[in-house]
């Protein structure tokens, strides 16, 4: 059984990609600090559901606007559209992407928060919200529809209704799909 997951692609890039057992502990959730909630997206592999704090090394990029330190906005690319639609679709819930404000983290395998080294994290503070992937990630489906899910659904834990049966969108399920 092969337990890498397929290469993601953006602009017609391969991505790297680390063994599933080195990327185990980097889904996750938390809530951040005040009234800001955050869900921090750790490595694929163990399932395991975390659900301590999270939201570290934070870098305001204004006043209450938390993205980790080397963050950069990014425009959405087309194809997280086309995500976000098969997203409320396995889940049944409709929402709206422009709400959504995109960061990446250029380059980067992972970034650093206080629960650990993530590569996506989902994060809302009233109306407002963030999602920032690390830059080798941004092109991986799973990854983004997972923390897409996060938005949708507006919790921090990962029912396993929507993100294990519904939408298959946990490193484990994602594999078996």
């Amino acid at each position: 059984m092969n337990l890498q997951p397929k290469a993601p692609h953006l602009g017609g890039q391969a991505l790297a990609q680390a063994p599933v057992a080195h990327l185990s502990p980097l889904l996750c959730s938390g809530i951040g600090h005040g009234l800001r909630e955050s869900h921090d997206a750790t490595h694929p592999g163990s399932g395991d559901l975390d659900s301590g704090h999270a939201v570290g090394r934070l870098h305001p990029k204004e006043p209450s606007s938390p993205v980790p330190a080397g963050a950069v906005p990014i425009a959405a690319p087309g194809v997280y559209a086309e995500w976000f639609q098969r997203t409320e679709d396995c889940a049944g819930i409709q929402g709206r992407l422009q709400r959504i404000q995109w960061y990446v983290v250029p380059g980067a395998e992972t970034f650093e928060t206080d629960a650990g080294p993530k590569v996506g994290m989902w994060t809302r503070q009233g109306d407002q919200e963030w999602i920032v992937v690390a830059g080798n990630y941004q092109g991986h489906e799973m990854v983004v529809r997972h923390e897409m899910l996060h938005s949708l659904l507006g919790v921090h834990g990962h029912p396993d209704d929507y993100f294990g049966q519904r939408c298959q969108l946990t490193w484990d399920t994602w594999l078996e799909g």
